[in-house]
C-alpha cells in the first residue's frame, strides 16, 4: 500500500471539488453522479493526468506532442557582447538583425544568419554602451528600402539594404549637413525623428519628420518640425503607433499625433492629460500590444493607453 502512495500526488484546486493528479489515472474509475447523461460528481475531485511537451495544434482539443526544439544560436557572439536592439526588415529582405554592444570591443549590427549570429561591417560603429539602445526602422531613402538605425547616444545613423549592406545613413536638408536622432517612428509616410541632434545642437524637446517616402531628406529645417516645449524640462523619450496616431510621450506628458494631410502640416498633436511621473522613461520602454494599446513603464506604475477608448490606465 505504501508502494502505491508513493506513485501519485494529489493537486488541489477549487473547480469541481478538486484535481487529483496520478501517473496513470486511468486505472482510477470517475464514477458518474448522473450516469445517464454522464456527468461528474461536483464534489468528487477531478482525476486527471499532467502531461509536458505537448500542445493543442489550432483549434482542436486533443493533445499532441510538442515538435521538438533547440537553440538556435547556441554560441555567444562575445562574452562581453549585450544586446542593444533588434528587428527583422520584413518585406525588405528575409533578414533578422540585431545590435551588440561589446565591453572594450565594437558597437554594430549582426545578421542573425549564423552560429554566432555574423557581423555587418561598413559604415560607422555606435558609440559602446549597454544602455546605448537602439531603434531599427523599415522605411525607404527616397529611392531603396533599408533599416534605419537609430541611437539613444544620437550617433551617425546606420542603413542596412536589401542586399545586407551596411551604410551610414545621412539625413540632411536646406542648412542641415547631418541630423542624428536618438529614437524614432514611421508614421504617414514620412521617417519621425525625436531628441535629435542638429549639427552640433541637441533640441531634445522636437519632432522632426521627413520628406514624404524619404527617410533621409529634410527639405525644409525651419518648418518640418513641431516642438513639445514644457514648463520644466522634459524630454521627448517615446514614440510609438497606436491605432491611427502615433503617440509621443515624455516623463510627465502624453501627446497624439493625427494626420492632418489638408492642413500646412502633415500632423495635429493633441496632449493627452496624465499626471506627474505617469509618462513613459524611455522608447524601449513603450510596448504596442497589438495595434489599439500601448504600455509603457513610469516612474509611478505600469501604465497603458487604448486606441478606441482614449484613455489611460494604470
Amino acid at each position: 500500500m505504501a508502494q502505491r502512495e508513493e506513485q501519485w500526488r494529489e493537486l488541489t484546486f477549487d473547480l469541481l471539488g478538486g484535481l487529483n493528479s496520478l501517473d496513470n489515472p486511468a486505472d482510477i474509475l470517475q464514477t458518474p453522479r448522473q450516469p445517464q447523461i454522464g456527468t461528474l460528481d461536483p464534489l468528487t475531485p477531478v482525476r486527471m493526468a499532467q502531461a509536458q511537451d505537448v500542445w493543442a495544434p489550432s483549434n482542436r482539443y486533443d493533445l499532441s506532442t510538442r515538435p521538438g526544439f533547440s537553440e538556435v544560436r547556441s554560441t555567444a557572439i562575445n562574452a562581453a557582447g549585450i544586446i542593444t536592439g533588434m528587428a527583422h526588415q520584413g518585406e525588405i529582405a528575409d533578414r533578422f538583425i540585431l545590435t551588440v554592444s561589446i565591453a572594450a570591443g565594437s558597437h554594430q549590427p549582426y545578421q542573425d544568419s549564423a552560429n554566432p549570429p555574423v557581423v555587418m561591417g561598413g559604415g560607422t560603429n555606435l558609440t559602446i554602451g549597454q544602455d546605448n539602445l537602439t531603434t531599427l526602422l523599415n522605411f525607404t531613402d527616397g529611392t531603396n528600402p533599408m533599416t534605419i538605425i537609430l541611437s539613444r547616444q544620437r550617433d551617425l545613423p546606420q542603413s542596412i539594404n536589401s542586399s545586407g549592406t551596411r551604410a551610414d545613413f545621412t539625413i540632411a536638408g536646406t542648412g542641415l549637413t547631418s541630423l542624428k536622432p536618438a529614437i524614432g517612428e514611421i508614421f504617414g509616410q514620412r521617417a519621425l525623428y525625436a531628441d535629435v541632434d542638429f549639427d552640433g545642437t541637441v533640441y531634445f524637446n522636437r519632432l522632426y519628420w521627413s520628406d514624404i517616402r524619404d527617410g533621409n531628406l529634410i527639405t525644409d529645417t525651419t518648418t518640418q518640425f513641431e516642438s513639445f516645449e514644457r514648463r520644466i524640462a522634459d524630454k521627448i523619450r517615446a514614440l510609438r503607433l497606436i491605432s491611427d496616431f502615433c503617440i509621443l510621450g515624455s516623463r510627465d506628458y502624453l501627446s497624439l499625433l493625427a494626420l492632418s494631410p489638408a492642413a500646412s502640416k502633415p500632423f495635429t498633436p493633441q496632449d493627452i492629460p496624465i499626471g506627474a511621473g505617469n509618462g513613459p522613461v524611455s522608447h524601449q520602454g513603450m510596448v504596442p500590444a497589438g495595434q489599439q494599446r500601448v504600455a509603457w513603464a513610469a516612474l509611478s506604475g505600469i501604465f497603458s493607453l487604448e486606441g478606441h477608448q482614449g484613455e489611460v490606465v494604470k
